[in-house]
């Protein structure tokens, strides 16, 4: 009787995630996202004919790694969490899902304008150092979403998440005066990455936080026998 038991709830729970995955196109929030590619493309194309030195190249990089984080992180929004919540999936699944298409949303785009770019001004290496700053940037900000869901219960913090992104840029250029981070290439390009790496360590260790099973209280999620 245990077995068989078992072997329907592993059955309901396959069924269960089948269906969520088929729906899970309708449950995300695609406007703001698909706009932040809009608006980068057009930002691209009016300053391509100025973009003249690195500098120039960096900051436009820079504003489409920005505008992106601010557009996907509506991607992490669940209005049906009420729902979601009480399937048998974890939070892991549901959430990672998201993640990795707010991810594969920045990347692809940052990339592009990546290649357009680095036709006017080569950058080479350096366009990794600005991977570090925008990777670092979108994980403080997924890690800040997602925890405003679990502990505050809002269901779309996507608006507060998006001044968060805004909020890290903002704050590598005020402390700038004491640990430069937002520097052009040279002899403090090295150093100043070094902490954005240190940023993404910190957020990437926020965000499992957030991604832990609310109802074990741990990583191993406990099944009823």
């Amino acid at each position: 009787m245990t077995t068989e038991v078992g072997t329907w709830s592993a059955s309901s729970e396959r069924e269960v995630v089948s269906h969520l995955i088929r729906m899970f196109p309708r449950l995300l929030r695609w406007l703001p996202a698909v706009g932040a590619c809009i608006l980068v493309g057009a930002i691209t194309a009016w300053k391509y004919d100025s973009v003249e030195t690195s500098a120039a190249a960096l900051w436009l990089l820079r504003f489409a790694g920005l505008s992106m984080i601010v557009g996907t992180v509506f991607l992490l929004d669940d209005a049906s969490a009420n729902i979601t919540n009480s399937t048998p999936t974890i939070l892991r699944l549901r959430a990672g899902l998201r993640l990795m298409l707010m991810g594969s949303f920045i990347a692809v785009v940052c990339v592009l304008v990546f290649v357009v770019v680095e036709q006017k001004v080569p950058l080479g290496a350096v366009a990794g150092g600005v991977g570090i700053e925008i990777a670092a940037a979108a994980v403080v900000t997924a890690a800040f979403s997602l925890m405003m869901q679990r502990s505050h219960g809002l269901s779309e913090p996507g608006q507060f998440a998006g001044v968060v992104s805004i909020g890290v840029f903002l704050a590598a250029q005020l402390i700038g005066v004491l640990w430069p981070m937002l520097v052009p290439p040279g002899d403090l390009w090295t150093e100043a990455h070094w902490r954005w790496a240190g940023l993404a360590l910190i957020g990437v260790i926020f965000l499992a936080w957030q991604l832990r099973d609310p109802a074990s209280g741990s990583w191993v999620v406990r099944r009823s026998r």
